[in-house]
């Protein structure tokens, strides 16, 4: 296949963050309205607010097109295509285990995801009888009309052995500093756990059970990059 995009654009794009966040070069805030939305004050009974850890690794893909599993980097291009050897090893793990992902990912979607396969910024332990590869599922997006599952629904699918993100939070509005305990605390139920400070949160605002904004929140002392050197 040709160095494209099988989707015809981007897999997953950019998440803006919320008022306080710690931005990176590129990075920008949600905007007041929608800060206040998750955090202060809902529009009425109709929004829920879902908080989950921030994973630190490579956002990736696995997308189902015309009944072929491919594994697909953010910016929308093959993960065999890519420079980087980490995109590789997904591309590798991917056509491994092609045949759970093809029960897992329905026809014409993509199962967005966090490839901690390198350390970036935070190291992981893995915690299950059989070793695999460190990898967090947080999105099922219909490739077609871009419509996302809701997180009532996804957290109930069964993603085989990709573990969902850790949920810190579901309901009403909630400023982030009265989650950072929660953050903070080892969840020993959860498959993955971080081994240091977590990076941060995700928030997201669900309507009427469909999918409306997302925003994040990294801590201040979050030092981006600082194993990148010793993966040389």
């Amino acid at each position: 296949m040709k160095n494209n995009k099988p989707l015809g654009g981007r897999s997953y794009g950019s998440i803006p963050h919320l008022i306080g966040s710690k931005l990176g070069e590129h990075d920008k805030n949600l905007h007041e309205g929608q800060h206040n939305i998750l955090t202060k004050k809902s529009r009425d009974k109709h929004d829920v607010i879902y908080v989950t850890e921030k994973y630190d690794g490579s956002n990736v893909a696995i997308a189902k097109v015309d009944g072929k599993i491919i594994a697909i980097t953010r910016s929308g291009y093959l993960a065999s295509t890519s420079p980087y050897d980490t995109h590789h090893a997904f591309d590798y793990w991917v056509k491994k285990n092609s045949y759970m992902l093809s029960m897992v990912v329905p026809n014409n979607h993509r199962l967005c995801c966090e490839w901690m396969h390198k350390r970036h910024s935070l190291s992981y332990d893995y915690l299950m009888n059989t070793q695999d590869e460190l990898i967090v599922c947080f999105d099922l997006i219909n490739n077609n009309d871009k419509r996302r599952l809701s997180y009532r629904q996804f957290f109930s699918m069964d993603t085989g052995t990709i573990a969902k993100p850790r949920l810190i939070h579901i309901g009403n509005p909630i400023q982030a500093k009265d989650l950072i305990t929660d953050l903070n605390a080892k969840d020993y139920n959860h498959k993955i756990i971080c081994r240091e400070i977590p990076e941060g949160m995700v928030y997201r605002c669900e309507r009427k059970g469909e999918f409306d904004f997302m925003g994040k929140w990294v801590r201040d002392d979050f030092e981006a990059g600082k194993y990148l050197d010793l993966n040389r």
